[in-house]
């Protein structure tokens, strides 16, 4: 029996470990989102507890701070875009209410295109658009609502876990260094490269995101869209999240000046939608499809192929959260690998 007994203790810590693993399973995006945000906003919180000597209410006042500042432009984001799909969603009714298109064509370029479409087939794909559009969004808000309790629980483990992880953030790293069995001189390298990873990550998607806001409210200017400042916000926001981007904005934008200039005229806005959506395809989209893995990845000292990878491998693993994730563990990984074998040939 005693050969066996020192496999107990190992035993019940891997028990213990998987156990743990499957009880936070559930809210490991949360922990993880609450990570990244803490990290984000530390210098924030440095910045208050020097004025206010306690980390609790320096942790907690950085804390509402951050709800704030993701709660209020949400719902204006979300606020401005259901307006302006509801105006989309009701021109496209009068349209197929007037029983003919050619009904609402006024302009001289409208009476030309006539001869290049068929303008029954475009009435049917505007109607089978506005079917499929109002289908997506009814099942997306009955999804919302059955979702809501477990969303808001999910805010509430991301909040708790940023107010513990930036009030308790020595402690955590004095715990992981305790983890790493190697000499203090590896592991301050790497935690600063993990700093430098997470600096170049975080501050590179946050300016790049900037970039995009700041490019979108100058075309929006540029073309006549209206409030081109609050779309600019809007497009910050949506620039941090691949596939969606800011293409939610500045394509319907576009769209929609061309049919009004086919509508109703002049034709010019015709030609200034046609220009704000090559705006958008050739210079707004550009800044985060090409310019990002190479801001990124400069800052990391990685190859900008495998920052794409880690962004959209990460996105496709555990959501938003992945953005950032992805191409921290595949730069880490790296370092690790690298520290592996100059300890082998050494």
């Amino acid at each position: 029996m005693s050969e066996y007994s020192k496999y107990v203790i190992p035993a019940v810590i891997v028990l213990a470990v998987l156990t743990s693993f499957f009880i936070i399973k559930p809210f490991l995006i949360s922990l993880i989102t609450g990570a990244i945000i803490a990290y984000t906003f530390n210098p924030l919180y440095k910045l208050v507890n020097r004025r206010i000597t306690s980390k609790s209410v320096a942790a907690f006042l950085v804390s509402v701070f951050i709800l704030a500042l993701v709660t209020i432009p949400a719902i204006v984001i979300v606020n401005t875009i259901s307006r302006e799909a509801y105006v989309l969603y009701v021109q496209g009714k009068e349209l197929l209410l007037s029983g003919n298109l050619r009904t609402l064509c006024r302009t001289e370029l409208c009476y030309s295109l006539e001869n290049w479409f068929n303008i029954d087939q475009v009435q049917r794909s505007i109607q089978q658009s506005l079917e499929v559009g109002t289908e997506y969004l009814r099942k997306q808000a009955t999804g919302f609502f059955l979702t809501l309790p477990r969303r808001t629980l999910e805010i509430f483990i991301v909040i708790v876990a940023t107010f513990y992880l930036m009030r308790d953030g020595d402690k955590v790293r004095e715990a992981v260094k305790k983890l790493l069995s190697t000499n203090h001189a590896r592991q301050k390298f790497i935690f600063q490269r993990f700093n430098s990873v997470m600096h170049g990550v975080v501050y590179g998607s946050l300016l790049v995101a900037f970039v995009q806001g700041v490019a979108g409210t100058i075309g929006f200017a540029i073309f006549g869209v209206s409030s081109p400042l609050t779309w600019g916000v809007v497009m910050f926001f949506l620039a941090l999240i691949p596939y969606i981007g800011t293409g939610l904005i500045w394509v319907p934008a576009s769209l929609l000046l061309i049919i009004n200039g086919l509508a109703i005229g002049p034709s010019i806005l015709v030609w200034k939608g046609v220009g704000l959506f090559l705006y958008g395809a050739l210079f707004i989209s550009t800044i985060d499809n090409l310019i990002k893995p190479y801001v990124i990845g400069d800052r990391i000292r990685i190859h900008p192929l495998l920052v794409m990878i880690g962004i959209f491998g990460g996105l496709a693993l555990m959501g938003i959260p992945g953005i950032i994730v992805g191409p921290v563990v595949l730069a880490m990984s790296l370092t690790l690998l690298n520290l592996y074998v100059d300890h082998e040939k050494g």
